[in-house]
């Protein structure tokens, strides 16, 4: 699961990418409970070209995991 990763330390790598793109990011909230199931989606929303440098900018910071 890259979510932690993805948010970064209390928030922030998560935050500074919402404000830099105006994009809203979600993580399913399923993934706090604990011996859950975990899902690795997230919701991005906003313009649609800011949306997918946002999932792009995801997905090599994931592969830097």
């Amino acid at each position: 699961n890259y979510h932690p990763f993805l948010i970064g330390t209390k928030g922030k790598k998560c935050r500074d990418l919402m404000d830099l793109s105006k994009c809203t990011i979600n993580f399913p909230n399923i993934n706090r409970i604990p011996k859950g199931p975990k899902i690795n989606n997230v919701v991005i929303t906003g313009d649609v070209a800011q949306a997918e440098e946002v999932r792009k900018e995801m997905r090599v910071s994931s592969l830097d995991f």
